[in-house]
């Protein structure tokens, strides 16, 4: 006779309680990504025991951060000549610019609801953000945030924060420039001119903002602070290093995030949309039809920050159908709004409509005008 093991979520086994901590490294963008993206998918094997994760880089060669949903060819200007390699990062929001001695950190709570369970998927994004706020300015180092995804220092933007959550694992990605501005240069970016109405990003390089102190060097002080937010009381924090069939595993992931050849996207059957502008940056759409002109398939890009099952639903959930604008709209009300999806930045599930319909109207045989 099998019996079951019940335990109050609110108060997990005593063994849990401990943050795995992956101190400071100096490596590349791809290879802290690819690391990122391992953690995360060990925290799904069953026969690995999870526990909440915390890993910081600063980076040993300058990268080009590009968001989750976000169209290398359409974000990026590819024609200016690319200064630095392209990395996909794990989370959404718009594209960074990550100089040499930028920090990228990652925080993976494996079975979130396990530890938030009263805050529900649409509040973990802002106790994740307070979480690494707070643990910062315990170390002596105040950060506040604005709009989605704004990291700011005396009201200049000096970073960017991401949020994911795959399957039952909450991922939280931080981007500092400390050194050189987080801003996309100009000449890079693919995008038009955002108008006035969109979010403002006056952005600073961090050092020149600093009072009298360092830049962060996140000591294990600070870890302690993210594992005091998280477990409140008698917990460990356990120093790691990477095994050899680990790092075998995160090199086999590295060209997953390179974004090798940036080109423009061939003149296939695939019907682009121009950017929709919205408060944190843009929202395109790409789609192809089939014979019986329903949709074949549905991209959705952008600068959004979103949980990345919720968009890949969305896409899948608008592949066949009849395609007008009441009937999108419902798809996309009953996915992005359902309690357990999310999406940042936007003003309005609007511009995904209209970007969709854009893209649409861009066969030679559909008719706008009816639909």
């Amino acid at each position: 006779m099998s019996m079951r093991v019940l335990f109050n979520a609110d108060y997990p086994l005593s063994g849990d309680r401990t943050l795995l901590f992956y101190p400071p490294t100096e490596t590349t963008l791809n290879d802290a990504v690819a690391t990122t993206s391992h953690l995360v998918a060990s925290m799904s094997r069953p026969s690995e025991k999870a526990f909440p994760t915390l890993a910081v880089f600063t980076l040993s060669e300058p990268a080009v951060s590009l968001g989750r949903f976000q169209h290398p060819t359409v974000a990026l200007n590819t024609g200016a000549g690319l200064p630095a390699p392209v990395v996909r990062r794990l989370t959404g929001g718009p594209a960074a610019w990550m100089g040499t001695g930028s920090v990228y950190l990652s925080l993976i709570i494996p079975n979130w609801p396990l530890w938030f369970p009263s805050g529900g998927l649409r509040g973990l994004p802002k106790l994740l953000n307070d979480m690494i706020l707070g643990a910062l300015r315990k170390d002596g180092f105040s950060l506040s945030m604005s709009a989605a995804d704004s990291v700011t220092k005396r009201g200049f933007e000096v970073g960017r924060m991401g949020f994911d959550v795959v399957d039952s694992t909450a991922l939280l990605e931080l981007q500092l420039g400390t050194r050189e501005s987080i801003a996309l240069p100009t000449e890079l970016c693919g995008y038009p001119a955002l108008s006035e109405d969109a979010f403002p990003r006056r952005s600073r390089i961090l050092a020149e903002l600093l009072e009298t102190r360092e830049l962060p060097s996140f000591p294990p002080s600070f870890a302690r602070a993210i594992g005091e937010a998280l477990f409140h009381e008698k917990f460990e924090i356990r120093d790691s290093v990477f095994t050899w069939l680990e790092k075998t595993r995160i090199d086999g992931l590295k060209p997953r995030f390179l974004e090798a050849e940036v080109l423009p996207a061939s003149a296939g059957s695939e019907l682009m949309s121009r950017p929709h502008e919205d408060y944190i940056g843009f929202v395109h759409a790409q789609v192809t039809f089939n014979a019986q002109m329903q949709f074949s398939s549905v991209r959705i890009f952008g600068d959004f920050i979103a949980d990345s099952s919720g968009i890949a639903e969305l896409e899948t959930r608008l592949r066949w159908t009849e395609i007008n604008k009441r009937n999108v709209a419902l798809i996309i009300d009953e996915v992005l709004g359902a309690p357990g999806h999310i999406i940042l930045g936007l003003k309005r599930l609007g511009s995904v409509l209209e970007a969709i319909m854009d893209a649409a109207s861009r066969h030679d045989h559909w008719d706008v005008m009816n639909n």
